[in-house]
């Protein structure tokens, strides 16, 4: 008799899965098990004293490139195994970047024969690049040390001999200068020429030499020379050729760019049967121990322009602005002014109320900031009309690219950070800090405004009894685009006839800051698009901090890429 064997089923499938239980799944450390990820820190902690943080920086490595605002870039790319360069660099508008190449723009020169020119004043530009090893299911963290790739020259020469008195202008351009730099390697190329912008020190321990600044990517070639010509009064005596070797004095450029070098040397006359010849002696060391030279000012006296380095460079250009109020001003550094007691002042206002003509005499000039920061302005002048850092701007009087902070300033009527009365003159991409209090007419930026104000902010209390505002105390017919204020008021304008008015309270919530920053680079486009002959280089970020302060001082100037 045959036997018949029966299997369950639901046994045999429970023993199926016991079976295959016993096997285990791979496991991945990611979610992206053949490629690597990565987040990239950039640490800036090597630059220069005085030199800000970069408000935008780039990335590379393989086929990605992106931008990062903050601290740190994790870009949503993922990287096949093998090994790669890694870069990153600060985006200026005078450099451009090819992979690790970076190239100085192309200038316009000043002497003949010389070669192709370069810009001589990029703003300041940092660089990282290794090389970076990734394997698959793994997240990589990496530092980006930014290394200051521009650095600051000074150059001053002391004029000697019978002549030196007569010299009016000194023409000259520097060979050797390094036009690109491959920042993976620190290899230069592309000797370039630059413009050097001699002007003359009319103060201080240095009155009576001349002196340049330019800023280079590093030096390169087999020499560097200074080729110029100086200039005379009534050409008496006919303008001479200067030649100078700046080779030695140069050698160690490339390394060390966070500090500034400054090199002096004395031009010297040698008697010759045409005359006299020129020359610089040796050049060595024309700075101070803490790497810097002291002046005050120069003078350009072609532009009737002042650049100013310090509190009395400031005063000098102040006094001479007082008896020709077409001087123009150019902040080279940022500027504290020193502390005064509580009731006096550091400071007189430019510009003011004739009383004998009945007329307003205001500043006519241009004083431009570049992005610099006066601090601690005092004004104590409660009994006096038109008190601001100007009394009174005029009209084709320009003020931009200024920040005042800290401000303290006390006055009667048209009481005004910038200006106590503007009376069609212009003032652009600007911001004050602090306290500004008045009777009538007080505003954070004008007391009284009749003309153009574009881009400008304010912080701080502003008090008064009569035409008070955030931004501007009385308005007649003035046009006033993009400003914000955040303060103790809720008027941007005490009282109103007339005009466009663009006022806005940031109060963090409705309005924000960085709302405030992109509304004011429009208006400032929208007026540089308008206005060429007033072109604004500057525009507003919101401060990363630590140093100033983002409670106090919530959006920073920086120039335009």
């Amino acid at each position: 008799m045959k036997t018949t064997r029966y299997i369950p089923i639901m046994a045999a499938a429970a023993g199926l899965l016991l079976a295959t239980s016993c096997v285990k799944n791979t496991l991945y450390n990611t979610p992206h098990p053949d490629q690597g990820k990565i987040a990239v820190t950039a640490d800036w902690s090597a630059r220069g004293e005085g030199i800000g943080i970069p408000a935008a920086w780039r990335m590379s490595m393989a086929d990605y490139t992106g931008s990062a605002t903050g601290a740190v870039s994790s870009p949503d790319y993922l990287f096949a195994p093998g090994c790669y360069t890694l870069a990153a660099w600060n985006p200026t508008p005078e450099i451009t970047v090819e992979g690790t190449t970076a190239s100085v723009k192309a200038a316009t020169g000043n002497w003949n024969g010389a070669g192709d020119f370069i810009h001589n004043a990029p703003t300041w530009f940092f660089t990282h690049a290794e090389q970076v090893q990734i394997e698959p299911d793994k997240e990589y963290t990496f530092t980006a040390a930014m290394r200051q790739q521009v650095r600051e020259l000074t150059l001053v020469i002391e004029p000697t001999g019978d002549a030196a008195e007569r010299i009016t202008e000194i023409v000259a351009c520097l060979t050797g200068a390094a036009g690109t730099l491959d920042f993976a390697t620190d290899t230069y190329g592309a000797a370039s020429n630059v413009v050097l912008p001699f002007t003359k020190i009319i103060s201080g321990a240095d009155a009576g030499k001349w002196t340049t600044t330019v800023r280079l990517l590093g030096v390169t070639g087999a020499e560097q020379l200074l080729t110029g010509e100086i200039r005379y009064t009534d050409d008496n005596p006919s303008p001479t050729t200067l030649d100078s070797d700046l080779t030695e004095a140069l050698a160690e450029f490339n390394t060390g760019k966070n500090e500034p070098l400054t090199l002096g040397g004395s031009l010297v006359e040698t008697p010759d049967k045409m005359g006299f010849t020129l020359e610089i002696n040796a050049w060595g060391d024309g700075a101070d121990g803490d790497g810097s030279m002291e002046m005050n000012c120069t003078y350009d006296a072609g532009t009737n322009t002042y650049t100013v380095y310090n509190e009395e460079g400031l005063r000098i250009w102040a006094d001479a602005a007082r008896k020709d109020l077409a001087t123009n001003c150019i902040l080279a550094r940022n500027i504290t002014m020193e502390a005064v007691e509580e009731g006096a002042s550091n400071w007189m206002p430019v510009g003011y109320y004739d009383n004998e003509s009945w007329d307003y005499i205001g500043y006519t000039g241009t004083f431009d900031g570049g992005g610099h920061t006066i601090t601690g302005l005092t004004i104590y002048l409660p009994d006096q009309d038109n008190v601001g850092l100007f009394g009174v701007v005029g009209e084709s009087g320009t003020v931009q690219n200024l920040t005042l902070a800290g401000v303290k300033i006390t006055g009667n009527d048209h009481v005004g950070g910038v200006a106590g009365y503007n009376i069609y003159g212009t003032v652009t991409a600007c911001y004050a800090t602090g306290d500004v209090s008045g009777n009538s007419s007080v505003g954070g930026v004008a007391g009284s405004n009749y003309g153009t104000v574009t881009g400008y902010y304010a912080t701080g209390d502003v008090s008064g009894k009569f035409s008070v505002g955030g931004v501007a105390g009385y308005n007649y017919y003035g046009p006033l685009t993009s400003c914000y204020w955040s303060n103790n008021l809720d008027t941007g304008v005490g009282r109103n006839y007339g005009g466009n008015v663009e006022v806005t309270k940031v109060d963090g919530t409705a309005v924000t800051w960085p709302q405030a920053a992109d509304a004011m680079n429009t208006a400032i486009d929208t007026w540089n698009a308008d206005h060429s002959d007033k072109w604004c280089d500057w525009k507003f970020r919101v401060n990363p901090g630590p140093d100033p302060n983002p409670a106090k001082v919530p959006l920073i100037l920086e120039p335009r890429n």
